[in-house]
């Protein structure tokens, strides 16, 4: 899965970037967010050794809360939801809805080497976009114990400790998210994370 976008770039023999499972809190991960995160750590490293400062950033709908924690359940209730609306109806509004906001924006991603930006580019649309950052953003509040509540202030920061157990890779994500309101419920996400200690 290439998040930078570099496509023809291949991997040193016999490795892959990202893991199967990071050991978090005593407690294994398996889920979406957990190999997307390693994926995206791993990729930059490899690509970019020398970087110290990675950053994610896209407009986002709504509010930040647990629910993002569990997107199938979210894709659930949906699907619930449109099993049983008319459907004429239904995709009248999503047609209204695409002609109004367009298609959900792409990740921004910058690499900064200290002061000097090495890559500014969008993560590919078929890895990931605007509509599923949150559910990977609300991932990393929730390893660092930061409270719910405090998710969706101006600035907040944290650090995650991981572990990839089968490939013997330790990881220190140090992070600050920041949330700018920019109108009616749509929000700026940035989040930053040193690549270096």
């Amino acid at each position: 899965m290439a998040l930078l976008g570099n496509k023809n770039e291949e991997p040193p023999t016999g490795t892959r970037p990202g893991a199967d499972a990071l050991l978090i809190g005593g407690q294994q991960y398996t889920n979406s967010a957990a190999k997307f995160w390693a994926s995206l750590i791993d990729e930059i490293g490899d690509s970019f050794p020398q970087c110290s400062l990675a950053e994610l950033s896209a407009p986002v709908p709504g509010m930040l809360n647990r629910d993002h924690l569990f997107p199938e359940t979210t894709f659930k209730n949906d699907l619930s939801r449109l099993l049983t609306a008319d459907f004429e109806t239904e995709m009248q509004n999503a047609l209204a809805e695409m002609a109004l906001l367009g298609p959900p924006s792409s990740i921004r991603v910058r690499l900064l080497q200290d002061e000097e930006e090495l890559f500014a580019g969008e993560i590919p649309a078929d890895c990931a976009d605007a509509d599923i950052l949150p559910f990977f953003v609300t991932w990393l509040l929730e390893w660092a114990e930061i409270p719910e509540s405090e998710w969706n202030e101006d600035e907040v920061t944290g650090r995650v400790a991981a572990k990839d157990t089968r490939r013997s890779v330790d990881y220190s994500i140090p992070f600050t998210l920041t949330n700018r309101h920019l109108s009616e419920g749509l929000w700026q996400r940035t989040i930053k994370w040193g690549m270096r200690e």
